[in-house]
């Protein structure tokens, strides 16, 4: 009997390993890094608890997107979304999403410049391009928040958003792209030896807009790439070898004397003002 129950034993423990190993790799770093927990009682069946994750697509669907990468490091003029779905204090929530995206853009360092502009909201096209012109901006970002549903840790939660983004000069739409994810809410999975339970983070809807927010952010920084990227300097001098000294400079024609004019223009030697910096 007790070579029984040591098998019986030695059996719930494998499994339960192969099923944390499983678990574990599907759990996403982008929300709680915390292990799963086994929860192990002889007396009853045991329970596996892991953390559930976003599940989304594997990139996001681009409508829209430029040919050429930028010139210089773009400033970008962020306005809130505005909700798509009719619904009770919608604006108030698009505006809740919309700081949520702007942080993780923030911390992801999508932009060198990246301010946002709660005043505007709700997002329109023609007043954001105008507002964005005026504060100096080169590109104006903002979008729709196409499905919204909360439900907490009782239920499953979904987010979908569009953003766009806008050239101030011109007007065109140079980027559009969409994005949706959710989090589910599984009760439980009944195995042979024990149970597999998920655990939801607090606030999903956070989550879920985090994990979008750095899909989004991905194409945005590889289309700035080339900007890290340093020219070479075609009039640099060639790199010296090992031991190797620079040569002095040799004049070119005919050495002028002390005595001698050597040019009629009167050089101004008082100090020039330095233009002022643009700002944003």
């Amino acid at each position: 009997m007790a070579d029984t129950s040591r098998q019986y034993i030695r059996l719930f423990m494998l499994a339960a390993l192969l099923m944390l190993a499983t678990a574990c790799g599907s759990i996403q770093s982008t929300l709680d890094n915390a292990p799963a927990v086994l929860d192990i009682d002889l007396a009853s069946q045991g329970t596996l608890y892991t953390n559930e994750w976003v599940h989304r697509q594997a990139e996001p669907q681009i409508m829209v997107r430029p040919q050429e990468p930028p010139d210089t490091p773009p400033r970008v003029l962020f306005v809130p979304f505005r909700m798509y779905q009719d619904m009770r204090e919608g604006s108030a929530i698009a505006e809740q999403v919309s700081g949520i995206f702007w942080q993780s853009w923030l911390q992801q360092r999508t932009f060198e410049v990246l301010q946002f502009a709660p005043e505007l909201a709700p997002f329109s096209p023609a007043r954001g391009i105008a507002a964005g012109r005026a504060a100096g901006a080169d590109l104006v970002v903002s979008g729709y928040v196409t499905r919204f549903i909360d439900a907490g840790t009782a239920g499953d939660s979904r987010l979908a958003l569009q953003v766009d983004m806008y050239d101030t000069f011109t007007g065109e739409l140079v980027w559009s792209m969409a994005h949706a994810g959710f989090m589910e809410n599984t009760v439980k999975r009944d195995y042979l030896l024990f149970t597999q339970r998920n655990r939801l983070p607090a606030e999903p809807v956070w989550s879920i807009a985090t994990v979008l927010a750095a899909d989004m952010a991905r194409p945005i920084k590889e289309w700035q790439a080339p900007l890290q990227e340093e020219e070479p300097d075609p009039f640099a001098p060639a790199p010296l070898a090992p031991g190797q000294m620079q040569a002095a400079p040799q004049p070119q024609g005919p050495v002028p004397q002390a005595d001698a004019v050597q040019s009629n223009t009167i050089y101004d030697a008082r100090p020039r003002k330095a233009s002022a910096p643009r700002t944003f």
